[in-house]
């Protein structure tokens, strides 16, 4: 697996470089130092290690909540945050959910439990300890202090898996609401305003998935702009049976080999709700270029897949039968491993406006991030030949005395015991 890190050390060379551009934050040290804390994803870098990103935010608005190695906090002197925080600053809890579960000796007592994870189903849960090791902050760009312009590369799926379009009845799109719309309308919106933003959307007809083209609004900062080419793919026409992903991707590519040298620091995040059964192009030596380019240029991928409806009695000859389409991602997950970037799995379209956590958590993520490497025995405890295992815990980080906590783990409704919101984090079971 790739990952591109700024030890503290060199994180505090850079720190330096940015305080000279007059960009370092200050934290008030008459509000609360920190005000929350995601675990935003978490890759496997052996059998005995993952490595989670960590998100901090404070009091403040979209530009000035990230917490990042060169925030200085005015409580503790000034001192910047890179000097205030290490493994120490981080311990996993055993999350709510599982408590009742402990208590009738279901499960035994843990920080953390695992899931073995098809899309389809889980397992039962396995205990899984959780040991922070170090921390340490990687950045989006390769050069936080070269005043390049942050660009945002949102890659819309707009295949008939999503929209219902496939049979005569609704029933069997991934988000027939439209709420992956707000949810974007909104990630969009509130981007710090040196954002520039560039959509492409996807879908296509082909049986051979690579030979069909996006649709390409170029780098803009009207928000505006945007926000009606997102709203209109509610009620466009233009959208077919397949998901060319691999072909969505290399349009991306395109498109930052277009623009001018050392304008952008490009960040990418793809939704799609999956690919058909059979689409081999998002593996072998076109997902390795495409890795390749995207880490050579420092481009971090960020996935958000929609779990796919699964059509249980598809029509014959149907091209958009769904019978084995619900399952995360695994070439997707790789990648963004292998680029910087984290895998988000939504299980229900309501999550994209009812989980209060999913926004704030990917638009500060795109800043950068405090890689967080933990020893654990998870790929030991979780056994099953799943792709992936789905992680629940609860995250509890301290900076200046002050302790925030992220549940990273589903949220019941009490009275219908039904999933409301789900935070688990997915990992990739193989290494890459």
């Amino acid at each position: 697996m790739i990952r591109r890190y700024i030890s503290l050390g060199v994180a505090l060379t850079a720190s330096i470089n940015v305080a000279a551009c007059d960009s370092t934050v200050w934290l008030d040290d008459t509000l609360p130092s920190l005000t929350a804390v995601y675990a935003s994803g978490a890759c496997k870098t052996s059998n005995s290690e993952i490595d989670i990103s960590v998100v901090l935010v404070n009091q403040g608005d979209s530009t000035s909540s990230n917490i990042l190695p060169t925030t200085r906090v005015a409580k503790e002197g000034a001192t910047p945050v890179e000097e205030l925080i290490d493994s120490g600053s981080f311990i996993f809890n055993p999350p709510p959910i599982m408590e009742a579960k402990v208590q009738q000796q279901l499960l035994d007592d843990g920080d953390a439990y695992g899931e073995s994870e098809t899309g389809l189903m889980t397992g039962d849960p396995s205990t899984v300890q959780l040991a922070p090791k170090n921390v340490s902050f990687e950045w989006a760009s390769s050069d936080p202090s070269a005043g390049r312009i942050p660009l945002f590369i949102l890659l819309m799926d707009q295949s008939h898996s999503v929209l219902g379009l496939s049979r005569s009845e609704q029933r069997f799109g991934s988000d027939i609401g439209h709420q992956r719309i707000t949810f974007f309308k909104s990630l969009i919106n509130n981007l710090s305003d040196d954002f520039e933003v560039a959509m492409l959307t996807f879908s296509g007809f082909t049986t051979d998935y690579g030979s069909d083209s996006s649709v390409v609004n170029k780098p803009t900062r009207n928000r505006e702009l945007v926000a009606n080419a997102l709203e209109e793919l509610k009620f466009s026409n233009k959208y077919q049976a397949r998901t060319p992903l691999s072909q969505a991707l290399n349009d991306a590519k395109k498109l930052i080999e277009e623009q001018p040298a050392d304008t952008y620091d490009p960040v990418i995040v793809v939704f799609t709700d999956g690919v058909e059964d059979g689409d081999n192009t998002m593996s072998g030596s076109n997902i390795e270029e495409l890795a390749s380019f995207f880490v050579q240029r420092h481009v971090p991928v960020h996935t958000v897949q929609l779990k796919a409806k699964q059509d249980t009695a598809p029509a014959s000859g149907d091209l958009d039968a769904e019978a084995e389409r619900p399952k995360p991602l695994e070439a997707m997950s790789a990648l963004a491993c292998q680029t910087g970037g984290d895998f988000y799995y939504i299980r229900n379209a309501e999550d994209f406006t009812t989980n209060n956590d999913l926004g704030p958590m990917l638009r500060n993520r795109l800043t950068g991030r405090w890689s967080l490497k933990v020893n654990t025995d998870m790929f030991e405890a979780v056994q099953g030949d799943a792709p992936g295992v789905m992680l629940t815990t609860e995250l509890e980080a301290t900076l200046a005395g002050e302790v925030e906590r992220f549940n990273a783990a589903q949220t019941i409704e009490s009275i219908t015991s039904t999933v409301k919101t789900d935070n688990r984090i997915w990992i990739l079971n193989q290494a890459q």
